[in-house]
């Protein structure tokens, strides 16, 4: 019903991304919208640190960059694994995009916000961050999500697990 909206997703490789990805199914997208769904695994951001420049054969460049590799088909296998079970359990016809990405997770999907200019971002939260110390904080990635980016920006809370079998 309405306009077809472009809705971008970022999940990680937790949990919550699976509860954050069936709820944008459930409560959100419709049949005909399509969705980009970002993930910038933590792996692959620890590996790009080991990748340094420099003149010659780097071989820690040269084993970071193959795990890498293997690292973004592992996060691609694992999102195209959810979105199968999305999809089946929830009988919709999304157009779907997975994108791998490296870097700080905050800067990439802001990054993406200003690249694709979506209808909205979904971000999941696992709600305040008790920190000794520091006190209660909302979840870096999205709270500097809602406070920069363009567009509107829902956040899931994560309460309790969503599994579809």
């Amino acid at each position: 019903p309405g306009e077809k909206r472009d809705i971008l997703i970022a999940l990680d490789d937790s949990e919550l991304s699976e509860h954050t990805l069936f709820w944008s199914f459930d409560n959100l997208l419709d049949d005909g919208d399509k969705a980009t769904i970002v993930t910038v695994p933590k792996w692959i951001n620890a590996l790009s640190a080991l990748e340094v420049g420099g003149q010659g054969v780097d071989v820690k460049s040269l084993i970071a960059a193959h795990l890498m590799n293997e690292e973004e088909d592992m996060a691609l296998t694992g999102i195209q694994t959810l979105l199968k079970r999305a999809k089946a359990h929830f009988l919709k016809n999304v157009e779907v995009t997975v994108k791998v990405q490296s870097g700080d997770p905050r800067q990439v999907v802001l990054n993406m916000t200003k690249t694709l200019n979506p209808t909205m971002l979904v971000v999941g939260s696992r709600g305040p961050a008790n920190i000794p110390g520091v006190g209660l904080l909302l979840g870096s990635v999205s709270s500097y999500l809602t406070t920069h980016a363009e567009v509107p920006v829902v956040i899931v809370r994560y309460s309790t697990p969503t599994t579809i079998e």
